[in-house]
């Protein structure tokens, strides 16, 4: 199936939320990401030379920095730590049969994608067009993101330019505060949206984690809520990649 095809496409993975992490899940979500990814890299990566696909794009995430506060995080910059950021590492690992192969590979290091069609978008928009949205404690936490348009379009351009190879932050230009996207949305929902989930519940969340054991729901929590994470698209940007939603006041024009 793979012989002849210009590029191949793997972004599979069982959802990281809502379930908690328990060791069945935290098995189940690895499984499922590294399982395939291997497969088809040592698939792709054993075919004849001129039969191989010019391109393995193949997933990842921003998780893979963990939390790491103020630092501008580019694909140049180390693994963190938590659950999130070793599954990630892990899963940007086994498409290394088709690298050493020579291929061009190339890992998406997706950011929270946007869009009022679906996913975390279609969530946090009816929530906030009911007043329900939150602040994530103080707030002052990174969120990388990036509109669908912009996601989708970047996986084509990291297909088709040859000079686009390694990871790669699937990431708008500028990270936004947690506080300033909830603003955003408290605004764009119409209703005013004043709760907080409290500092406090994070930073537990957080010690849970890692004391382990009940804290596969507590790491979750931190990891998926709390972290912060200011990455910036510096591969995209130097192949030229323009973007549609460079800020996060521009995805409302997109009308996403």
């Amino acid at each position: 199936a793979l012989k002849g095809a210009r590029a191949v496409v793997c972004l599979s993975g069982a959802p990281i939320a809502p379930r908690p992490w328990t060791p069945a899940r935290r098995r189940e979500l690895a499984a499922s990401r590294l399982s395939t990814t291997a497969l088809i890299a040592r698939v792709a990566a054993g075919l004849p030379p001129a039969g191989r696909p010019e391109v393995l794009l193949s997933g990842s995430a921003t998780g893979f920095y963990g939390d790491r506060g103020e630092e501008i995080l580019t694909e140049a910059s180390g693994p963190g730590e938590g659950f999130l950021s070793e599954l990630c590492r892990r899963w940007e690992s086994v498409a290394g049969p088709a690298a050493r192969a020579g291929l061009r590979t190339v890992q998406s290091r997706t950011g929270l994608v946007v869009s009022s069609s679906g996913g975390l978008g279609r969530i946090l928009g009816a929530a906030y067009r009911v007043g329900a949205g939150a602040r994530l404690g103080r707030g002052d936490q990174w969120q990388p993101w990036i509109a669908l348009e912009d996601a989708a379009a970047g996986l084509l351009w990291a297909i088709e330019h040859d000079d686009v190879h390694g990871p790669v932050n699937l990431t708008a230009p500028e990270p936004a505060r947690n506080r300033d996207l909830h603003r955003l949305l408290s605004r764009a929902g119409g209703l005013p949206s004043v709760a907080v989930v409290p500092q406090l519940l994070l930073d537990r969340a957080g010690r849970a984690g890692a004391a382990g054991g009940a804290g596969s729901i507590g790491g979750m929590l931190a990891e998926l809520l709390g972290a912060s994470q200011r990455a910036v698209p510096q591969a995209l940007l130097a192949s030229g990649f323009r973007f549609t939603a460079p800020d996060a006041a521009s995805i409302w024009a997109l009308g996403t």
